[in-house]
C-alpha cells in the first residue's frame, strides 16, 4: 500500500513539472516560454463570454486572453482556485495563454493572504502567462499602497510568473510612475476612436512611447486596442471624427497594430465591451470580421514579431512611420501613413541583393526596383516581404 503511495506521489511530481512553463523576457522585452520567443496577440474575452468557452477567440487566431470572472466574482478563494484550475486547463487545450486577473476585493481589502494563496495554487498551470495586478488602476482609483500589497502577494504565491497591468491615463505627470515599478509588463490602452475622445488615432503610437520613457525603457510595453464601439457602451450616438467613422474599421485596425509594432510594442491585446452592452460577433460583424482579418494578417507574420529590433536610423520623412524586421533571408517592411490625410512617398529601398518584393497580405509580386513610387490614403499601411539572395 505504501508503495502504490509513493509511486502515485512520484508520478503527481513529474506531471507537475512537465506541465509547469518557465516564463521569462527576453532582454529586448520579447517574452520567452521555456526559452522560445512569444508573441502575444489576445483579447479581453471571447466573444460568448461564456466561462470555458475559447470558440471565438480560435475562429479569430489569437493566442492569448483573460477573463474578468476571477477579478469580479464574489466566491470564497477556494471556489474561486477550482473554478480557475479549469479554465486554464481548458485554455491550454484549446492552445491560448491567459493573463490573468486576480479577485478585486481581496485587492481593495489587502487580503494578502488570498492573493498569495490564490496565484501558488495556479502557479503551475501552463496556460498561465502573466499575473494581471488591476485594470487602470489610476482610472478605478486605486491606491498606490493597496496596488503594491496585491503585486507583493501575487509575487510571494507565484514568483515565477511575470506581472502585468493596464495603464489608462499614461500622460499624467508623474502619477503612474510607482504603478510602473511594481510590474514586469505595462499595458497602454488608448481607445481614440469616436468624437467624444480627445485623442487622435496616432496617440497609440505615442502612448506607447510615453509608457518606455516613464519605466526608463526597463518594461516591454503591449499595445491594448480598441475593438469596441462608443455608442453601445455610453448609449448615445456619437459624431465623426476626422472622416472616420466610429467604429473601428480594418484600415484603423491595420493603422493601430502597425504603429503599435513602430513605437515597440511587445504584445498586442484587442479589447470590446461586456456582452451586456452588445455582442460583437452579433451586433458588429463588421467589426468582426475586420478585428479576425487583423489576427490573421499579424499571425502571418509571427517570426518576424519576435526578431529582435532593427536599430537602423532609415531615413524617413516626419509623415511616414517605419516598422521592419528581418528573419533569415526575408525582411519585412510596414510603412505607415502617420496622419489623415493622403501622402506621396518615393521610397527608396536601402538593402542590396534584394530578390523579390510581395506586397503584404495581398502577396501580390512588385516590380523590383530602386525605388517605389507610393500614394497612400489617410492612416493607409502598406506592407512588404522583402527575399533576399546571398545571405
Amino acid at each position: 500500500m505504501l508503495k502504490k503511495i509513493l509511486c502515485a506521489f512520484i508520478m503527481l511530481t513529474i506531471a507537475v513539472v512537465v506541465s509547469a512553463q518557465k516564463i521569462t523576457l527576453r532582454e529586448d522585452g520579447i517574452t520567452l516560454i521555456d526559452g522560445k520567443p512569444f508573441f502575444p496577440i489576445g483579447s479581453y474575452r471571447d466573444p460568448s463570454q461564456t466561462l470555458n468557452d475559447f470558440s471565438g477567440l480560435k475562429e479569430a487566431g489569437f493566442n492569448m486572453t483573460h477573463e474578468y470572472y476571477f477579478e469580479q466574482r464574489v466566491a470564497s478563494t477556494d471556489d474561486l482556485i477550482k473554478t480557475a484550475k479549469t479554465y486554464l486547463d481548458e485554455a491550454h487545450k484549446n492552445g491560448l495563454k491567459v493573463f490573468m486577473g486576480v479577485p478585486r476585493k481581496a485587492v481593495k481589502k489587502e487580503k494578502s493572504k488570498d492573493i498569495e494563496k490564490f496565484a501558488a495554487a495556479l502557479a503551475d498551470k501552463p496556460a498561465l502567462l502573466t499575473w494581471y495586478v488591476y485594470d487602470e488602476p489610476l482610472l478605478h482609483k486605486m491606491p498606490f499602497d493597496k496596488f503594491k500589497k496585491a503585486a507583493d502577494a501575487i509575487r510571494k504565491g507565484d514568483p515565477e510568473h511575470p506581472l502585468t497591468m493596464a495603464m489608462a491615463w499614461i500622460r499624467k505627470k508623474g502619477t503612474p510612475q510607482p504603478y510602473l515599478d511594481a510590474v514586469d509588463i505595462v499595458g497602454v490602452d488608448t481607445y481614440p476612436i469616436g468624437s467624444k475622445h480627445k485623442d487622435p488615432i496616432r496617440a497609440v503610437g505615442e502612448n506607447i512611447r510615453i509608457a518606455y520613457k516613464k519605466s526608463q525603457d526597463k518594461k516591454p510595453v503591449w499595445s491594448i486596442i480598441q475593438a469596441f464601439e462608443w455608442e453601445y457602451l455610453r448609449k448615445e450616438k456619437t459624431l465623426q471624427k476626422d472622416g472616420a467613422p466610429t467604429i473601428p474599421t480594418m484600415p484603423q485596425f491595420r493603422y493601430m497594430n502597425y504603429l503599435s509594432l513602430a513605437s515597440n510594442a511587445k504584445g498586442i491585446i484587442y479589447y470590446w465591451q461586456l456582452k451586456r452592452h452588445y455582442d460583437v460577433k452579433k451586433d458588429s460583424p463588421t467589426v468582426w470580421k475586420s478585428i479576425c482579418e487583423s489576427v490573421k494578417e499579424l499571425n502571418g507574420l509571427q517570426p518576424f514579431l519576435v526578431a529582435y529590433e532593427d536599430k537602423t536610423q532609415y531615413k524617413m520623412p516626419g509623415n511616414i512611420k517605419i516598422w521592419t524586421r528581418q528573419h533569415k533571408n526575408k525582411r519585412v517592411v510596414a510603412l505607415i501613413n502617420y496622419y489623415e490625410k493622403p501622402a506621396v512617398f518615393s521610397w527608396e529601398i536601402p538593402w542590396e541583393n534584394v530578390k523579390s518584393i510581395v506586397a503584404y497580405p495581398e502577396n501580390k509580386i512588385v516590380k523590383l526596383d530602386k525605388s517605389l513610387q507610393l500614394k497612400f490614403a489617410p492612416i493607409e499601411v502598406k506592407v512588404f516581404i522583402l527575399e533576399f539572395s546571398n545571405m
